[in-house]
């Protein structure tokens, strides 16, 4: 169960981060490089550093 979740926010967090280097429209990419910054925070609680997820949501 824990693995799928990882591969899922894996999967999302490559995916948005291609899509920020993809877009066309700033906005968009702006969009998708929130969601992939927030889908890395997902892994870091997964990997069991709550700390470094926070950072990563306030530094960014």
């Amino acid at each position: 169960m824990e693995f799928g979740f990882f591969l899922f926010f894996a999967v999302v967090a490559v995916a948005s981060a291609l899509v920020v280097v993809i877009a066309r429209s700033p906005v968009h990419s702006a969009l998708a490089l929130m969601v992939s910054l927030v889908q890395v925070a997902a892994l870091f609680i997964l990997l069991g550093s709550p700390f470094l997820a926070v950072i990563q949501i306030f530094v960014y």
